[in-house]
């Protein structure tokens, strides 16, 4: 299959949703009680009431959970639901590095912005700092505050920013438990609790360790919904054999078609980096990455934006960009695409046809529509003084009496307008 999907870093690829392995049977949550020592909670010693209000809970939380990638807003409602169930001030879902403390998503039952800022203030997703991620174990396996406690006085971070952090925040307590893990990354969830709610009790562990199991059937259900999507995408840019990248939230590539892929491969113009997509030659480059950024943070009314993307060697040789923002929902778990950027080649220009269309059109002169024709082609006005043995004020003066027949203000608007009549 020609289309080249490229697959999130820890989460597994989808399996089936609704397998009576997966969905006629309770998982059977696991908690860790001690460093050494882990135990299948006894919850209902105090009779059939409890286990059918557990029973009942999880149920409810399960629906809620299965409508995240479906509804506005989804996975707000489905980890409020939850922290309500857990008398818990957060639950949240996050993936990160703990060797970098790089987190990305994230997602949390409400937003504490001054939480947020002393959360990237103190590096709280690095191991260095938090005590919680020297205690993470095998996806499933909930750790309760006993064995993180546990950890804190092993690595002796009483003093730490993060100690202070919790301290400030009144967030001592809470659980968690891996959802996935990679080979240098990890996906989790995590709550946080205060004095007032105290430690996790018995129930609350195993009613958290048993949404885990759900919780990441409906993130493999939304990318697979989500790849869909690319796929649909990829393969309508294919049909019409455009060179193509779709982009996610942090302008990593979801996809690229063939034709995107040969062009990236000759490096001339642009090239694939560390899984972005980056022009070689510099200032191109600045362009283009400031219309990604563009895309990505654009909102409903956006635009798309339209540049040249100059050959390494200077001369005619070069590629138009067309990056497009694409619609997206307020809560999503980063894997639908964000943003498109379509490749096009000048080369293919007729150059002669594009000249007599300039001239017949905009009454320029032979040497109006060539210098336009080499501006659409990305050669710089230095590089075209240079080729026609004339000098730069030449070609400024020649641009002003080009901009005023054509009736544009600015090269880019001279460049857009070359290019739509040349295709």
């Amino acid at each position: 299959m020609p289309l080249s999907l490229l697959p999130p870093r820890c989460c597994q690829p989808p399996r089936a949703i609704g397998t009576h392995h997966d969905r006629n049977r309770w998982p059977a949550p696991l908690v860790r009680t001690s460093p050494d020592r882990v135990i299948k909670p006894k919850i209902f010693a105090n009779g059939g009431s409890r286990r059918l209000l557990y029973l009942a809970m999880s149920i409810d939380l399960r629906q809620t959970f299965l409508q995240a990638p479906f509804t506005a807003e989804g996975w707000q409602r489905g980890l409020t639901a939850l922290a309500d169930a857990m008398r818990s001030k957060f639950v949240n879902i996050g993936e990160f590095t703990p060797e970098t403390g790089i987190m990305r998503p994230f997602l949390s039952n409400t937003l504490d912005r001054n939480l947020m800022r002393d959360v990237e203030a103190v590096r709280a997703y690095s191991d260095t700092v938090n005590w919680r991620l020297t205690a993470v174990t095998a996806p499933f396996v909930t750790i309760a505050e006993d064995v993180l406690n546990a950890a804190r006085r092993e690595r002796r971070y009483a003093r730490s920013p993060y100690h202070d952090l919790t301290s400030t925040h009144d967030l001592p307590n809470g659980c968690q438990t891996v959802l996935s893990a990679g080979s240098d990354s990890m996906l989790a969830m995590w709550t946080h609790r205060g004095q007032t709610e105290g430690v996790t009790a018995a129930d609350e562990l195993a009613l958290f360790g048993s949404v885990a199991h759900d919780v990441l059937q409906v993130i493999r259900l939304e990318q697979a919904v989500a790849s869909q999507g690319v796929a649909m995408v990829n393969g309508a840019l294919e049909t019409m054999q455009a060179a193509a990248f779709i982009l996610d939230r942090s302008g990593r590539m979801l996809a690229i078609t063939p034709a995107g892929a040969r062009l990236a491969a000759r490096q001339d113009v642009i090239g694939v980096m560390h899984g972005a997509l980056r022009a070689i030659d510099r200032p191109s480059d600045n362009r283009l990455q400031a219309a990604i950024a563009e895309a990505l943070q654009a909102g409903p009314a956006a635009v798309a934006r339209r540049l040249w993307l100059r050959a390494t060697d200077g001369l005619c040789d070069g590629l138009t960009a067309e990056v497009y923002p694409l619609p997206r929902r307020a809560w999503n778990f980063d894997f639908e695409p964000r943003a498109i950027v379509v490749l096009r080649a000048p080369a293919g220009i007729d150059r002669v046809t594009t000249m007599t269309l300039l001239r017949q059109n905009f009454d320029l002169s032979p040497a109006e529509a060539d210098i336009s024709l080499a501006l659409a082609q990305g050669q710089s006005r230095a590089a075209i003084a240079r080729n026609r043995d004339v000098s730069l004020d030449t070609v400024n003066a020649q641009l002003k009496s080009i901009y005023r027949k054509t009736d544009v203000r600015r090269e880019a608007e001279l460049v857009a307008l070359v290019v739509r009549m040349a295709n």
